[in-house]
């Protein structure tokens, strides 16, 4: 998975005039298999239904992850249920194990990742599999060391089958 780390995004302006934010908007939403780190002064409000009209994206639309921003205001319901409005097979289970992760619930996050790697598979989205099995490897290595060892040979070996369509840029 890319990390992506923006180095000028306070350059987008003051936050009254939302236009410059667009373009760095959309490029998050374009590509949902790079983890993102946005750092500034001022907070991103990507989450907030306020900015409707302002921005692409706002709400839940904004970007699938935005379970996390709910969750860190501390609304769980929503936290909880924001998965379940993403549309790619396999999706909604691998961000439901997200937010289980990250509230250290690592047994419904193991079985939230092998949820979204089994439909993942169903649906011949091998992307999608083989991140969630590396992700489910991840969380089993904390939690049942003894299975880890076969749950990350799974994920090197649907990782390694995976064909790169983009080579990254320096």
């Amino acid at each position: 998975m890319p990390v992506i780390l923006p180095d000028t995004f306070e350059g987008t302006g003051d936050r009254t005039h939302r236009d410059p934010e667009r373009s760095p908007q959309r490029v998050v939403w374009l590509m949902p298999n790079a983890f993102f780190v946005i750092t500034g002064r001022s907070r991103l409000r990507w989450a907030d239904q306020g900015l409707h009209g302002q921005l692409d994206r706002t709400g839940r639309a904004a970007r699938p992850g935005l379970a996390h921003p709910a969750r860190l205001a501390g609304d769980f319901p929503t936290a909880l249920t924001a998965p379940e409005t993403l549309g790619r097979p396999g999706r909604h289970h691998r961000a439901l194990g997200d937010v289980h992760w990250v509230q250290g619930d690592m047994n419904r996050a193991a079985t939230a990742y092998e949820a979204a790697r089994n439909d993942a598979e169903l649906h011949g989205v091998a992307g999608e599999r083989a991140t969630s099995q590396a992700q489910r490897a991840f969380v089993l290595a904390f939690t049942d060391p003894d299975r880890a060892d076969d749950e990350i040979h799974l994920a090197q070996q649907l990782l390694t089958k995976l064909r790169r369509t983009a080579e990254p840029t320096c």
